[in-house]
């Protein structure tokens, strides 16, 4: 009777967490005006190495119609980044310290967006923004 209890615990545990994952990929998509994304890690130092521990670095880009804030977990030293418009293939380059682990910079009004940040240390981020409603 035991191991049943024990299993429909872990079953009940697994789905609960599973809709929580789910919920923070749906953040990936293109975002509207006051709204944010979560940049997802595509490269880094050491991409082969095994084993791999996930990366505890969170980046949160928060657009409000005018002005980006970068929200750092953890500083990774000097940025780089690249906000391109995927409309017109304009690129513009910010550089941002990630040691105070925000930072804001005006963009203005932009249309969908890609963002990519390339740190010091040799990590990569990137998603897309949007100023349209999903």
């Amino acid at each position: 009777m035991k191991p049943v209890k024990l299993l429909t615990l872990i079953l009940y545990v697994f789905a609960f967490t599973s809709s929580f994952m789910a919920e923070a990929a749906d953040t990936t998509k293109s975002v509207s005006r006051g709204s944010q994304i979560i940049l997802q890690k595509h490269g880094g130092r050491y991409p082969n190495k095994r084993p791999n521990a996930p990366s505890r670095q969170i980046i949160v880009c928060a657009y409000d119609g005018d002005a980006i804030t970068m929200s750092f977990v953890l500083p990774e030293g000097l940025c780089d980044i690249y906000i391109t418009d995927l409309n017109t293939g304009q690129t513009i380059l910010y550089n941002v310290d990630s040691s105070d682990l925000s930072a804001v910079f005006i963009v203005g009004d932009i249309e969908e967006s890609s963002i990519e940040v390339i740190t010091e240390y040799g990590n990569s981020y990137s998603g897309i923004l949007s100023d349209e409603e999903i």
